[in-house]
């Protein structure tokens, strides 16, 4: 089975394709990837946790507005950070925000 792109290099060409999305919108479309490719689909907290609150922190998108959703609640609308379209760290999340707190990474 082929693999696909990494996760961010989806978030970040999902963002530079179609424009501000919301968190949910991103993971329904990587979810979509993921299963036509036989792949196990994430769930959305753990997309979440593990991507877009990572490429917050790291600078990587940011929050642009938000839109009325259903009920009281908001969709915070979700933008690539100009200046970091080309950051190495789209291509391994989890890496570089480890290296960004610290911690070592090792290559076996």
């Amino acid at each position: 089975m082929v693999k696909g792109p990494t996760v961010g290099l989806f978030i970040r060409d999902y963002l530079l394709e179609h424009g501000p999305s919301s968190a949910y919108d991103l993971w329904k479309a990587w979810a979509e990837v993921r299963k036509h490719a036989g792949y196990k689909v994430p769930s959305y907290q753990n997309f979440y946790w593990n991507f877009i609150w990572r490429l917050k922190k790291m600078g990587l998108i940011k929050e642009v507005g938000r839109i009325k959703g259903k009920g009281r609640l908001s969709k915070v609308l979700l933008d690539i950070v100009p200046e970091k379209v080309n950051n190495p760290a789209w291509l391994s999340i989890q890496s570089a925000y480890a290296e960004l707190r610290g911690y070592r990474t090792q290559k076996s």
